[in-house]
């Protein structure tokens, strides 16, 4: 079964009976995902933005401190269309790992 053929069996309610083992699955397996990119994730380290506010989506910023669950990020100072009002550039800001994706190792 590939993903277009489990979405349309979600939407037409094939999978109602197992709509909540379904949901279960999804969120362990998002926060395996999440554990596996904190862990991999280092000081130095390059991240783009993936999710969060639209328009830092697709920014890029360094890793300057690991938390518990989440990373302290440093923007560059030249952010472009991504923070028009320098709001972001040089500073440092706390983003939760499902927000980002590293870019080099």
């Amino acid at each position: 079964m590939d993903i277009t053929e489990v979405i349309n069996a979600i939407l037409d309610g094939d999978l109602d009976d197992d709509f909540e083992d379904l949901v279960e699955a999804i969120q362990a397996r998002r926060k395996d995902i999440e554990a596996h990119r904190f862990i991999d994730l280092r000081v130095g380290d390059t991240v783009r933005i993936i999710g969060g506010k639209k328009y830092l989506i697709g920014a890029e910023a360094e890793v300057v401190e690991k938390r518990v669950t989440k990373v302290t990020i440093r923007f560059p100072q030249d952010m472009g269309r991504h923070d028009p009002y320098g709001k972001f550039a040089g500073k440092r800001w706390i983003f939760p790992v499902s927000a980002m994706e590293k870019v080099n190792n």
